[in-house]
């Protein structure tokens, strides 16, 4: 079972680290790293844990114990993400699939908590296979409210993000949303992408139109 040494390895090298690096940003020695990595030591100081879990990017708990993270840890984490993002590649989330979306949350998982949430885990946590999962992000088979739902719970994050892209707010109201209006809603973000028109403009004109008809029902049923 893999333990401290294993996960901190892990996490240094995917993150491009070496010890001396990963020493300048915690403020712990070289020799000290080691010997954590290599499991010589036993006993960690609580700051040491903090720090590492700051400059890896995870949290302390999976650090040392590999336990899974809280919604709330998850979605601060993410947020932290996004926003060290540069610009065109946040515009090109939010105007991805709702499938991509997932994807990059999915990613950025897999790579916070190695070995806990790769696709295998993440598929378990949220009730399907590997392979019914992957169909659902290929494209190859329906994307369902419920999933959405499950994301939402488990990540902290709201159910706004998946279909808008919307970290922040979001509209009301969604939870009774159905598979089949979720599927109708992204096709027509997709075809206004394409166009160039955003999902905040297209908000705003059914804003608009939902006003003029209840200022002119006669119309509306015209």
């Amino acid at each position: 079972m893999a333990g401290l040494g294993d996960r901190l390895e892990r996490l240094r090298q995917e993150r491009g680290l070496s010890w001396r690096e990963l020493a300048a940003r915690t403020e712990i020695p070289v020799q000290e790293l080691q010997r954590l990595e290599g499991g010589a030591r036993k006993g960690v100081p609580a700051e040491w844990l903090t720090a590492l879990a700051q400059a890896l990017g995870t949290t302390a708990a999976f650090l040392q114990e590999g336990r899974p993270p809280e919604s709330r840890e998850v979605a601060a984490g993410f947020l932290r993400y996004w926003d060290r993002l540069a610009r065109a590649e946040r515009d090109t989330l939010k105007f991805a699939p709702i499938q991509g979306r997932i994807e990059a949350l999915l990613d950025y998982l897999a790579r916070t908590f190695p070995g806990l949430w790769d696709r295998a885990g993440a598929a378990a946590a949220l009730g399907y296979t590997p392979d019914s999962l992957a169909q659902i992000l290929a494209g190859e088979a329906p994307l369902q409210s419920p999933l959405l739902q499950r994301l939402s719970q488990l990540t902290g994050l709201p159910r706004d993000f998946f279909v808008r892209g919307d970290l922040f707010g979001g509209a009301a109201g969604e939870d009774g949303i159905a598979a089949a209006q979720l599927q109708a809603y992204y096709e027509v973000v997709q075809e206004a992408a394409r166009e160039g028109i955003s999902p905040s403009m297209l908000r705003r004109a059914v804003r608009i139109l939902a006003l003029r008809s209840l200022d002119n029902p006669e119309e509306e049923r015209g």
